[in-house]
């Protein structure tokens, strides 16, 4: 959504991005584990609409991925596949960021924009298209109108629902579970995925060389189990 907004924004649009999230929260809130894997076109968008700039000193360049099979308890089969940045002529596989960093960059993108207005701690709660315009009310009761709506809110979107845009969804039966850890070694800018009979694991590395997050798939019960055991039991069986 403020990706979309900057770019609408920046191109002469007056644009509105209604946010149901209290902006201040979020932005300023500790880590929580989430993180975000960035490919090399999504750095050129974050780039191109001025978002970038703020971010590039909090971001870890992925200079290597390596994948591999194996078995939970046995570790990664001995042979892998290894994708390496100095393959590539425009630097880095990829770069990761936190959450937090990211959201905070796109507010003050969003703050600087001389066509945007973001309005937080605000959602959508009706909406009517007519001939030439739709218009939306929101929670407050406020009401704004213009010549398009779009909806980036997620997968269970009200803005779809509202249009009377069907989705199918289906499930794995898998669960990710996402945390972050400190290790001894340096990660040295590498990537692992360790893709087990249950679910992959990922290991994705953080700014300060020292830092990883992890994104581990796994049966729904065997997740929920593991979610349930203290920090060091979850640690052991991690």
């Amino acid at each position: 959504g403020p990706a979309l907004g900057l770019a609408l924004a920046q191109s002469g649009f007056r644009v509105a991005v209604i946010d149901a999230r209290p902006a201040p929260v979020r932005a300023e809130a500790g880590f929580d584990g989430r993180a975000y894997a960035l490919a090399i076109a999504s750095k050129r968008l974050l780039t191109v609409i001025g978002v970038w700039g703020r971010l590039a000193g909090k971001s870890q360049q992925m200079l290597k991925i390596k994948a591999s099979d194996g078995v939970a308890g046995q570790g990664p089969a001995p042979f892998f596949l290894t994708f390496d940045h100095a393959e590539l002529e425009e630097g880095p596989v990829g770069y990761m960021v936190e959450d937090r960093h990211l959201y905070a960059a796109f507010l003050d993108a969003m703050r600087d924009a001389p066509n945007l207005t973001l309005l937080s701690g605000e959602s959508v709660v009706a909406q009517e298209v007519s001939a030439a315009s739709v218009a939306v009310t929101l929670a407050s009761d406020r009401q704004l109108t213009g010549r398009v709506l779009i909806g980036c809110d997620g997968r269970g979107s009200g803005v779809a629902a509202r249009a009377g845009i069907a989705r199918n969804g289906w499930g794995y039966g898998q669960t990710a579970l996402v945390t972050a850890v400190w290790h001894e070694k340096d990660h040295q800018g590498t990537a692992h995925q360790f893709f087990m009979p249950e679910g992959p694991l990922a290991i994705l590395p953080l700014p300060g060389g020292h830092h990883s997050s992890i994104v581990w798939s796994e049966t729904d019960a065997h997740a929920a189990a593991v979610q349930a055991l203290s920090d060091a039991e979850y640690l052991a069986a991690l």
